[in-house]
């Protein structure tokens, strides 16, 4: 579930591995340290963990063989929204179809702006990719047109950070082939993102 040439925090790796004391985390951190296919390092929030990108690209390709990747998303996101699980009941079929999206509206969308279990911000950082790699960029959708999240990115000062939000989704809608584009298919939705994006960064200060 890690970005290429990303890096997991401590607290991250308790929700992905479901530990709730963080030295079952150290552990595992140092023995893959030990084992050459990862290095870490103390920071102010406990330790950084990176893997080797064969390591990450091993279990990314196994992961797309066995149809888990979603799932894996999924589950990460699940274990810092408690309550908030959204994996549906799928046939075999449908789970192993690429193009599963679990569309949300934006009642149904996790309210993400009040998660507290984040110390480290990794979840506030990543959660686009996230989502989007958990097949949930409707989610992602109703999340950025919701403005209690961009409320939040300018309570924390990140506009950088919601105008990488923008950025996640429209490049995600734009990869898509014209059939799975929703609004049309001529990318009219993946413009009108665009101008939501350059409409909040133009009126930030009085958000």
């Amino acid at each position: 579930v890690l970005k290429q040439q990303g890096t997991a925090t401590e607290h991250m790796l308790m929700q992905l591995w479901g530990f709730e004391k963080c030295e079952h985390a150290r552990y595992i951190a140092e023995e893959l340290h030990s084992m050459n296919i990862a290095t870490w390092q103390l920071d102010s929030e406990g330790f950084v963990l990176r893997l080797h990108y064969l390591v990450l690209e091993f279990a990314r390709k196994k992961g797309e063989k066995n149809s888990r990747v979603r799932k894996w998303h999924r589950d990460l996101l699940a274990a810092y929204m408690p309550g908030a699980e959204r994996e549906p009941t799928l046939t075999s079929a449908a789970e192993n179809t690429a193009e599963l999206d679990l569309c949300t509206t934006v009642e149904e969308s996790r309210s993400w702006w009040s998660l507290d279990g984040d110390s480290d911000g990794y979840m506030h950082s990543n959660l686009a990719w996230h989502l989007i790699k958990g097949g949930l960029t409707c989610e992602l959708k109703a999340l950025l047109t919701d403005m209690r999240w961009s409320y939040f990115r300018k309570k924390t000062g990140s506009l950088l950070a919601l105008m990488s939000d923008y950025e996640a989704l429209t490049k995600e809608m734009a990869e898509q082939p014209d059939h799975k584009i929703e609004s049309s298919n001529d990318g009219r939705e993946v413009q009108s993102y665009g101008v939501l994006a350059k409409t909040l960064r133009l009126c930030w200060s009085q958000i």
